[in-house]
């Protein structure tokens, strides 16, 4: 089944929404992830995980408000 969108929202969109329609999600779903990781002695994996999901920054400086869910996302394919 092909989904169906409003015409406004063309395929570029469903690909790259804008900023306004992308869902959010809370930071702890990082930094929970991030202690998880660490407390299992895979900080290494931990590492390579954030990298491969273009999200080192997130090492270093855990988010602290909610961010686009399509970063945290980026996490879950790399498992």
């Amino acid at each position: 089944m092909t989904p169906t969108f409003p015409a406004f929202f063309s395929r570029t969109h469903a690909a790259n929404p804008p900023a306004e329609l992308t869902a959010r999600i809370g930071p702890n779903a990082v930094t929970q992830l991030h202690a998880a990781l660490i407390a299992a002695g895979l900080e290494a994996e931990a590492v390579q995980l954030f990298s491969a999901a273009r999200a080192e920054d997130w090492l270093a400086d855990r988010p602290a408000a909610m961010v686009d869910e399509r970063r945290v996302a980026r996490l879950a394919p790399s498992f």
